[in-house]
């Protein structure tokens, strides 16, 4: 992304090519810019009088400061929140709706890594499961016996 140069510099380059310093590629050479830069800054200089830089085009991003804090303690008090399920919280507490792939790339910025629950360790422990346990580990220990 092209950067703007200082306001002091733009005015210092106009008035030096004003008091007839040099020619414009001159002028341009002396303060490190482009000729069109310089012309462009002339031109504006003309217009207006105002050297400022303009504002860069494009789109606002839709959440705001105050939105991706609000979704990094959200994420903090529930680790395992479904993206789904932030953009509903997002519209009824904030009134900002975004779509589901908005809210992912929202999580990436904030360095956010998605935790589900395992629901593994919590199972193991239930009856039948350690029975199925049992019985699979029996038959797969006969099924790879050597014959």
């Amino acid at each position: 992304m092209p950067f703007s140069y200082p306001v002091e510099m733009r005015e210092k380059a106009v008035k030096a090519y004003l008091e007839g310093k040099g020619v414009q590629a001159e002028i341009a050479d002396i303060f490190g810019i482009s000729v069109s830069s310089l012309r462009r800054y002339l031109i504006d200089y003309e217009q207006d009088g105002e050297l400022a830089p303009k504002p860069h085009p494009g789109r606002p991003p839709t959440l705001e400061e105050e939105d991706l804090q609000w979704i990094k303690a959200q994420v903090e008090a529930k680790a395992d929140i479904e993206l789904k399920e932030l953009c509903t919280l997002l519209s009824q507490q904030r009134g900002k709706v975004v779509s589901v792939p908005t809210m992912c790339r929202a999580c990436q910025h904030l360095d956010l890594r998605r935790k589900k629950k395992s629901y593994y360790a919590a199972e193991q422990e239930r009856e039948e499961v350690k029975k199925n346990a049992k019985i699979t580990s029996t038959r797969s220990r006969r099924f790879h016996r050597k014959r």
